[in-house]
């Protein structure tokens, strides 16, 4: 039966939209779970937004006297293009040139711009939709094209990248996942759903909201363990004080709805060292 609550549209992942990680990076397996720190956030994207772009290549069969008798299938193949706009993001520029080919320096970053061929990757997508979240995971992709760049006035740097899907031990070149809200009563998938947070800098006031959802609401956020140095975690999921240390910190996080049912996940933070 017909339902256009069955219809949607995507928007941008509560806590971004594309990340990479290096190839054999343990993969998700549902919409909620934490991704593995190793994943890199590329930032904003386009208004374009993902392109799926699927071919089946197929050859038709004729019989004497001219009719289809068979179609064979002769090449399948799945290709994902996003424009990343955060042009002077380090994981940006990896992706686009090449994880060997950007070097940080004291001024900044320097690229090198040559043949290599770009590495296979893990990648992963999210989304919301109307009815709730949907995470495209891709456990082996490439960068295969790039689109021109621009340097000019009149518009912002961006890379319009290409990455093409390789297949798995299974033969798959990518997993959908979908969760569903609550529009016909149904609970939603409960846990935290803040996977990145922002970097923080050594001796400089940090203020950070952790996010959850499904269960029946009412959310009580506790840290498992020891925070990083100089932050303290509130009930209602904020993060704040003044980091003391610099470097990565990976802490866990539990948060329990009102009926009791909890989730916990792990977070990485990025404290970058006191400017001079």
């Amino acid at each position: 039966m017909a339902n256009v609550n069955n219809i949607t549209s995507t928007n941008p992942g509560k806590n971004g939209v594309l990340f990479r990680a290096p190839l054999n990076t343990a993969l998700p397996e549902d919409t909620m779970s934490e991704l593995d720190p190793a994943f890199a956030d590329l930032g904003i994207v386009g208004e374009d937004g993902l392109t799926q772009a699927i071919t089946r290549d197929t050859e038709d069969k004729k019989s004497y006297g001219g009719d289809i008798a068979y179609t064979l299938q002769t090449d399948y193949g799945q290709e994902l293009t996003a424009t990343l706009y955060e042009s002077a993001n380090i994981d940006v520029l990896k992706t686009v040139f090449g994880d060997d080919n950007v070097q940080e320096t004291s001024e900044g970053f320097k690229v090198l711009h040559n043949k290599k061929k770009l590495p296979r990757s893990v990648f992963v997508a999210e989304h919301l939709t109307d009815q709730g979240t949907k995470r495209q995971v891709i456990p082996i992709g490439q960068v295969v094209n790039l689109g021109d760049i621009q340097n000019t006035h009149q518009d912002i740097v961006m890379y319009e990248v290409t990455t093409k899907c390789f297949p798995d031990a299974d033969g798959n070149v990518m997993y959908e996942y979908y969760s569903i809200s609550t529009a016909d009563g149904e609970v939603a998938q409960f846990g935290i759903t803040t996977a990145v947070i922002a970097p923080a800098t050594q001796g400089k006031a940090y203020t950070a909201t952790l996010q959850a959802s499904g269960g029946d609401g009412n959310y009580k956020f506790t840290a498992v363990g020891s925070l990083p140095a100089g932050l303290t975690l509130a009930e209602n999921g904020k993060l704040s004080g003044t980091p003391t240390g610099s470097g990565e910190e990976s802490f866990t996080v539990r948060v329990a709805d009102g009926a009791g049912a909890t989730a916990q996940r792990t977070l990485t933070l990025k404290i970058n060292p006191t400017e001079s």
